[in-house]
């Protein structure tokens, strides 16, 4: 899961309006009143009166305008529920507050739904876009692609080879500028040059499936796990990819470039005889936007990273105890170069290895006699503020256990929340927005009842659903759900941000002009204009550029009025942003402006 922030901002308009500030301002014909409210209630104004010029009046009711947080999360899970039982993936999504009450059923997938992998698109032009991957007890793997109001299904867009038919031998990630995704599977093959297949999608279609070769092995090898990450530095379409051969009891990587796979690197040969558990992991540091590769060999964590431009030497093995390393999680700290690995090891251990962005720490052991180790019933993430994060784990029934981090070393003491059975199965997401009593963490966990119910970490409380998602996933052999956020927030829209009204009789040319800004890289996207039953685009922001400073001059006839908007706005993270723009009113049959200024805060 890519870490990638996301925001739905909120936009302060402090309505500064100066008279008399600049030598070429004229005061002769008019007079301006500003008046600041609530947007969407009261409008303030700029009034236009003909006559005696005043000197202009600021009220002081300088209210902000809020707006509520728009980040939707999708859980896609498996459930003997719906029309077509097993064989169709189910969804709910998240508001905010809140997991939909109802389920929706997505196409059959042809068989039993075992394994899913599911990301949206980070780009604001498909912000809405998400993508689904189930892997079916026939072998094969199915597509759903969300465009914003149905389904697009791709039924066997790949087929997976028999030593991988019951593991994660497949995954999905977006490349972070572009927007195209990446699908890679373990494939059903006997040609030595195609041990791996991969998909692009493009935001219309699937590409012909393509070929990864394992250089190490001239005949085919049986991979049986598969990860992906993306690379989250602005301007890169980089891909990470980590994966186990079966046949060779090899872990080997793999870096795409945005336009092939290469830099094949093998970061292991004698891999423990645990292979069926996923005893490998990846994440990108956020900051320097460098791999890290981590990987178990008997009862070390191993670890390489790829710089960007080569593999760095191997790091020293990491000892976490006394028997095989079955399972490793790896997250990364949203704000940092930090990075956090979580074990679990044939003695029922649950380690957690800290990486402080030179050097892991020692291990510390959390748990000596967890539930499970034929499946992953432990997981870390951070908090979206990053330096602190949360550890949820299977250690007795009809309760989870969790504990809190605060780097570089401070854990918390253990708590419990009671939950029915014992749970395999734990997997939790960080809420990519740091607000204030907002959810910091979300999590679902299967439990030993075939229960899939979610959980919320406020950042001092875990607290359980109510109801499960669904009471009938009829097994607990896969981790047949999978929880992802949409990166980028609905669009907002403010059409009522500032009223200019002509009360004169005679026409007023008007237009705006960006004369100033700060910080603007992290807008995505917004639209300032007029409009009154048409638009004029006047100022215009792509991706962090202003692609238009200045509008053409609007015709205000005489008795009059017109609204400033602003629209598709998006952000892509928690910061402020400021735009000072110029109101420029040309008075009739004269060449000179009055200019007031208006200025735009986004946060």
């Amino acid at each position: 899961m890519t870490r990638k922030e996301a925001f739905s901002p909120v936009l302060l308009l402090l309505g500064v309006i100066v008279l008399g500030l600049f030598p070429n301002v004229s005061a002769t014909t008019s007079s301006v009143f500003f008046q600041q409210g609530f947007i969407g209630s009261q409008t303030p104004q700029v009034v236009l009166r003909g006559g005696t010029a005043g000197t202009g009046t600021i009220y002081a009711n300088e209210t902000s305008a809020k707006v509520s947080l728009t980040h939707a999360r999708a859980i896609s899970y498996r459930s003997n529920t719906g029309t077509n039982l097993l064989n169709s993936p189910k969804e709910r999504t998240w508001n905010g507050t809140a997991w939909s009450a109802s389920e929706t059923e997505m196409p059959t997938a042809g068989s039993n739904v075992l394994w899913i992998r599911a990301a949206f698109c980070p780009i604001s032009s498909r912000y809405y876009e998400k993508t689904i991957v189930t892997l079916s007890s026939d072998g094969y793997l199915d597509a759903y692609v969300w465009n914003g109001s149905s389904w697009k299904t791709t039924n066997n867009i790949g087929q997976v080879n028999t030593a991988a038919a019951t593991y994660q031998s497949f995954d999905i990630a977006y490349e972070s500028t572009s927007g195209d995704a990446m699908l890679v599977y373990a494939l059903l093959s006997s040609d030595g040059t195609k041990d791996l297949a991969y998909r692009i999608w493009n935001g219309t279609d699937w590409s012909q499936e393509a070929y990864i070769n394992d250089p190490g092995h001239a005949t085919h090898a049986n991979y049986r796990w598969v990860e992906l990450e993306s690379n989250p530095t602005g301007g890169s379409n980089e891909i990470a990819l980590i994966a186990i051969d079966e046949t060779n009891a090899d872990c080997n990587g793999w870096i795409w470039n945005g336009d092939v796979w290469g830099n094949f690197q093998e970061l292991e040969n004698k891999l423990s005889n645990v292979r069926t558990n996923k005893l490998m992991a990846l994440a990108y540091e956020q900051n320097s936007g460098e791999a890290m590769f981590v990987w178990a060999y008997s009862n070390y964590m191993e670890s390489r990273k790829w710089s960007g431009t080569s593999w760095e030497n191997e790091l020293s093995p990491v000892n976490i105890g006394t028997l095989s390393v079955r399972w490793i999680q790896l997250k990364a700290d949203p704000t940092s170069n930090r990075l956090m690995a979580i074990t679990i090891d044939g003695g029922y251990d649950l380690n957690s290895v800290y990486w402080d962005g030179s050097a892991w720490a020692s291990p510390i052991e959390h748990d000596a006699d967890i539930t499970h180790i034929d499946r992953r019933s432990a997981d870390f993430d951070w908090e979206p503020s990053g330096s602190k994060g949360l550890l949820v784990w299977s250690t007795a029934t009809d309760s989870v256990s969790y504990r809190t981090f605060t780097a570089p070393s401070t854990w918390g003491s253990t708590s419990t929340a009671s939950n029915p059975g014992t749970h395999p199965w734990i997997q939790l997401r960080m809420y990519p927005r740091d607000i204030d009593g907002a959810v910091k963490i979300l999590g679902a966990t299967l439990n030993s009842n075939f229960d899939l119910f979610g959980f919320r970490w406020n950042g001092t409380a875990l607290t359980f659903e109510a109801t499960a998602f669904t009471s009938d996933t009829t097994t607990t052999v896969y981790e047949c759900f999978d929880i992802t956020f949409r990166l980028l927030g609905d669009p907002l829209h403010y059409d009522n941000v500032l009223q200019v009204a002509n009360q004169a009789a005679d026409s007023y040319k008007v237009n705006l002009t960006l004369y100033q800004s700060s910080n603007i890289g992290r807008l995505l996207n917004a639209t300032i204009s007029f409009h009154d039953g048409s638009t004029s685009n006047q100022i215009i922001i792509n991706d962090g550029v202003t692609t238009q400073s200045e509008g053409p001059q609007y015709d205000l006839a005489g008795s009059s009025t017109i609204y400033i908007r602003i629209s598709n706005l998006q952000v892509s993270t928690a910061e402020t942003s400021y735009l000072y723009v110029y109101l420029r009113i040309l008075s009739p049959s004269t060449s000179t402006y009055s200019l007031f200024i208006i200025t735009f805060e986004i946060t």
